[in-house]
């Protein structure tokens, strides 16, 4: 049996002659380029700039066109409006984060002087504009906010998407809200049912931005409270920032579908409160017309 320094000895003789033979190939070569420079490290959705604690501020692209942007690509999302997407099965997807000012201005811009795409339900609805109309360029990293149902429901399906509803792409039952079975946004927030919070089991108030105890605070950037994931490795903002609109409907029975009730996931940044509260499981429900500055919207694909 060889002895210690025997073996190092070998090996070392080993490894020079197969170097010499030219048996290793050259690490620039395997990647065509410099091996360092060709490697990429992807944090967030965005470019971090910020210098807030947990908080980055740069520019979201308007049209990006990533697909599955944390997952192993086996699902086809749709890509190039809105937000990238996260694969959740081979046959489901959800928006990275809420929809932007940039992305939904690509949208407005394209589609308000002409035909606006509007389910039955929405025949009311004249304008895809946000209430106070678009915000200015300055916002184009933000969330967009103060848009109803339909508007929101229009965004989806120009997008190729739809609103997070049930597992089959429809609406889910108006009380199976907290259900991750019925539920795809709750699935998608919850780790299917097993955790209370995105970011995991137990509360954390700085994870993300929701509001405190006694004030509301600002919108930030979407995707930009890095904390604030964890059900899906790439899922921002579930809970806090811009509340979302959900296919989960309530007809008021009155012939008015404007004054249908639906719902809004997500805690928001003007709800003030325990922030324990703030769970998967925290909705909001208002009239299918109404808007606010918390009112946004996410999309949801569901593949054949």
């Amino acid at each position: 049996m060889m002895g210690t320094s025997t073996r190092r000895a070998f090996v070392t003789a080993l490894v020079a002659c197969a170097a010499a033979c030219g048996l290793f190939p050259d690490l620039g070569d395997l990647g065509g380029g410099d091996a360092a420079s060709d490697v990429t490290t992807i944090d967030s959705p965005l470019a971090e700039s910020g210098t807030d604690a947990g908080v980055v501020d740069a520019p979201v692209d308007a049209t990006s066109d990533v697909v599955d942007a944390a997952n192993d690509g086996s699902a086809a999302c749709p890509s190039g409006r809105g937000p990238t997407m996260v694969v959740m099965d081979p046959k489901t997807c959800i928006d990275s984060t809420e929809v932007t000012v940039a992305q939904y201005r690509v949208f407005f811009d394209t589609n308000d002087a002409g035909a606006i795409m509007q389910i039955p339900e929405c025949t009311w609805n004249a304008t895809l504009a946000p209430a106070n109309g678009m915000p200015g360029t300055g916002s184009n990293p933000k969330p967009i906010a103060n848009l109803n149902w339909c508007q929101a429901q229009a965004f989806c399906t120009w997008a190729g998407k739809s609103l997070c509803g049930a597992p089959d792409g429809g609406a889910y039952p108006y009380v199976a809200f907290t259900n991750a079975a019925q539920s795809t946004w709750m699935n998608a927030c919850s780790a299917n049912g097993t955790q209370n919070y995105p970011y995991g089991q137990t509360v954390d108030a700085s994870a993300c931005n929701i509001s405190t105890f006694d004030a509301s605070v600002p919108v930030a950037p979407a995707g930009s409270f890095l904390g604030c994931q964890g059900s899906l490795k790439g899922l921002y903002d579930m809970v806090g920032n811009i509340k979302e609109w959900d296919n989960a409907c309530l007809p008021a029975g009155t012939g008015d579908a404007s004054a249908d009730l639906c719902r809004r996931r997500g805690a928001g940044i003007d709800d003030p409160g325990n922030p324990a509260l703030k769970t998967c499981g925290w909705d909001e429900v208002d009239t299918r017309n109404h808007q606010s500055y918390s009112s946004g919207v996410r999309c949801c694909a569901y593949l054949p």
